[in-house]
């Protein structure tokens, strides 16, 4: 016995050394990782403003009515179990959840005392009795019987019918469909069991799901759901930060749109460390480390920018979460605060923008588009001041509410909108139509480019021919007189470059293109910044195009490259493991589309006569952006020397310097005034007001509604501000369609300073 007990204590001595010392450490962490709670605190995002600091969005605290799936639905604990039972997929188990509550909530309807008794969940072989009987032990509330029928899960009707119970209650303190809630967690509960790592989807339960937000949570919603908390179970209200837009409909292409991060963001945000409430502890914190929390830190929740400024500026608007690092004991009570690390706001973006002219911009557009689009019809419009650079306005129609673009049923009507409002239009490019012919004017009396510009000849290449200062021609309405092909609008008679401008004859720059060629045109297009990104700080601003000698040369090759990519993409889906029919018709359809394109510029490579005639008008390939046509009136307005249109209030301030001929800027300047007091606008409610501009209207092959233009400066006598603007797919013309909304845009312009159209 002595010996006995001897090994006994030696055993128990050696199992105490164990534990005290060796162990000693892991331990310690260990119990000190049970006892820490990492409680998370919540970033306010940057706000956009306005240059006089009006919020276009911001974060402001909110309540929102959330809910714990799990102590909401106790029987979403029962999905794995029958799983394994009936040895199946979890998604099949869920299936079965769901129609066993269906059938007992059809049974309550008919009987309110079948809420007290049991429900059969699913039955199983006999075989598998033991085995349910087991794994049922481990879950609260499900049981493996038999019945008259043979083995079965069962769980008590009121576990499976309590989250139609709440959710009917939440309905009626919120005035919300229970059948709209129930789809909502329903569509969660999915979302989680699709998960196939069960980290992901235990965590993915600890996220709670939000009920209501915004105004469907305003005080007097959250005040009842707080007071009859205690018939709520797994129902709460939170305060959190949500994205506002004050102004509604506002600038939303600008602006952008917020999203969730897909899986692959989400493990790659995991995976770098960026994430602080993941799965386990993935900052260490609870085992009491110190490091300094990364700057790029987020929460699981947390949105990307997806679209506009929220995307492009994502960094510096977002901001970074805090945590609170607290010791409980056995009773959750905390005890301590061992780490504190307060949340960072993220940075303020503050925009050249008013929000008054960006507002009359596009009601401005609207009325346009209702008076004179197509029903598929869409404008534009840019306005910046010529000191500074600052954009004032940048107005695109048709517009969405930013607010609303998540909600599934609102996407999918804009996505049904044959306007397509969710196109930005303003940083889309077009045929610029006859506003070109003011650049025209430029490349015409110096084909060689602008001097210290645009680079030199190359050696061997031939001088490019100037037109004589003072150079005229005879329109007769038609270039060729038995040709319908290069007409004008009237016979103008004798025509200077002043009266060209004026009555925007076709016939003058017809002939001037067949005299200078495309060389010069393509040259000072470069020197003006065509073809390239004008602005400052714009996300997604197109460059337009400027073709040159060989382009279409140029546009085959690249298209035979786009064939051959899509043609190997196309059997690299033939090829693969696992074929995906959806895949392949997408790829088949792009390679036939590439294949059209390819078809056609094969058939037309050679630069023709007529094709320099239209590019020199505004027409054919070239493309330009509203706010290139802006800026070429401009540089006319400032004589050559501008400010870089920029839409960031903190941006440096760009010059643009460009050295016109002063005799031609001279008669330039003349010819956009006459077009206001005399000539292709003087019937539009611009008359009378000191304005200089060029209206210009781009056609469209066969019965194709047109591209309206007005661009041009204010006031013409002493500029301040440039202006361009564009209504695609119209029957009118420049005038009569962009006239009237520019009028509009100049007077919200002089309101928003306190001064007078003049």
């Amino acid at each position: 016995m002595a010996g006995a007990g001897l090994v006994l204590l030696g055993g128990l001595s050696a199992r105490l050394y164990a534990l005290t010392v060796q162990r000693h450490e892991d331990l310690r962490l260990r119990a000190e990782r049970r006892s820490r709670r990492v409680e998370v605190l919540e970033s306010r995002r940057g706000q956009i403003l306005d240059r006089a600091g009006r919020p276009f969005a911001s974060d402001r605290p909110a309540r929102v009515v959330v809910c714990d799936l799990p102590e909401l639905d106790p029987a979403l604990s029962f999905v794995t179990p029958m799983a394994y039972v009936l040895r199946t997929t979890r998604a099949d188990s869920l299936v079965r959840l769901r129609q066993a509550r269906e059938r007992l909530r059809a049974e309550i309807e008919r009987d309110p005392e079948a809420a007290e008794g049991t429900v059969v969940l699913c039955r199983f072989p006999v075989a598998e009795f033991e085995r349910a009987k087991r794994l049922a032990g481990r879950i609260p509330h499900l049981r493996a019987e038999f019945d008259a029928e043979g083995p079965a899960l069962v769980t008590g009707a009121g576990v499976l019918s309590r989250r139609d119970r709440v959710l009917l209650r939440v309905a009626e303190l919120t005035r919300r469909s229970p059948a709209e809630l129930r789809a909502l967690v329903e569509e969660r509960v999915e979302e989680v069991h699709a998960l196939e790592e069960r980290d992901e989807r235990l965590h993915a339960w600890r996220e709670r799901l939000v009920l209501l937000s915004g105004e469907e949570a305003d005080f007097e919603v959250a005040a009842r759901i707080s007071e009859r908390a205690f018939e709520l179970p797994g129902v709460s209200v939170e305060a959190r930060h949500l994205r506002r837009y004050p102004f509604g409909d506002v600038a939303p292409h600008l602006l952008g749109f917020l999203g969730k991060p897909s899986e692959e963001e989400r493990a790659r945000d995991l995976a770098a460390g960026r994430i602080l409430d993941g799965p386990g502890d993935p900052l260490d914190l609870r085992a009491g480390s110190q490091a300094p929390l990364p700057e790029d830190l987020r929460l699981l929740r947390d949105l990307y920018g997806r679209a506009g400024l929220e995307r492009a500026y994502d960094e510096r608007l977002r901001g970074r979460p805090g945590a609170e690092v607290v010791v409980r004991d056995v009773r959750g009570n905390t005890r301590e605060s061992v780490r504190s690390e307060a949340p960072r706001v993220g940075k303020d973006l503050s925009l050249t923008l008013d929000v008054e002219v960006q507002r009359a911009a596009e009601q401005a557009l609207d009325e346009a588009l209702a008076q004179h689009g197509t029903r598929d019809a869409g404008g534009a419009a840019a306005l910046y001041d010529l000191r500074s650079g600052e954009i004032l306005a940048l107005a695109s129609s048709p517009r969405y509410e930013v607010s609303r673009f998540r909600d599934r049923d609102y996407y999918e009507g804009l996505r049904a909108d044959p306007r397509k409002p969710q196109l930005h239009r303003a940083l889309m490019a077009y045929p610029p139509g006859s506003t070109w012919k003011i650049l025209s004017c430029f490349a015409m009396t110096s084909p060689a480019g602008a001097p210290g510009i645009t680079p030199p000849l190359e050696p061997g290449e031939e001088q490019p021919r100037a037109l004589p200062e003072g150079w005229t021609t005879v329109c007769e309405g038609r270039l060729f007189r038995n040709q319908r092909s290069f007409t004008c609008e009237g016979a103008h008679g004798r025509v200077g470059m002043e009266r060209a401008i004026e009555r925007s004859c076709n016939i003058f720059f017809f002939r001037a293109a067949d005299e200078i060629g495309l060389a010069p045109i393509a040259r000072w297009g470069d020197a003006w910044g065509m073809g390239q990104r004008v602005s400052s700080g714009i996300p997604g601003e197109h460059k337009g195009l400027v073709p040159r000698p060989n382009y279409k040369e140029a546009l085959f090759l690249r298209q035979a490259d786009s064939v051959r990519a899509w043609l190997e993409r196309l059997h690299g889906v033939e090829q693969a493991p696992a074929f995906d029919l959806a895949e392949f018709n997408r790829v088949r359809g792009r390679l036939q589309q590439a294949g059209f394109w390819y078809t056609r510029y094969a058939q037309d490579r050679v630069l023709r006569p007529g094709d320099v005639r239209n590019i020199i008008i505004g027409q054919g390939d070239v493309l330009a952006t509203p706010l290139q046509v802006a800026l070429i009136a401009g540089m006319v307005a400032a004589g050559g020397h501008s400010a870089r249109p920029r839409l960031l209030l903190d941006a440096p301030r760009e010059e643009l310097s460009l050295p016109l001929d002063p005799g031609v800027l001279s008669r330039v300047q003349e010819g956009m005034r006459r077009v206001v007091t005399r000539g292709t606008a003087r019937r539009t409610p611009l008359y009378g007001l000191d304005v200089a501009g060029k209206t210009g209207t781009a056609e469209r092959a066969g019965k194709n509604p047109n591209v309206a233009w007005f661009m041009g400066y204010y006031p013409a006598s002493a500029p301040e501000v440039a202006f361009a603007v564009v209504v695609d797919r119209t029957a009118g013309h420049g005038g009569d369609v962009c006239a009237p909304a520019t009028r509009k845009l100049l007077e919200a312009y002089e309101a928003a300073r306190g001064g007078k159209l003049r």
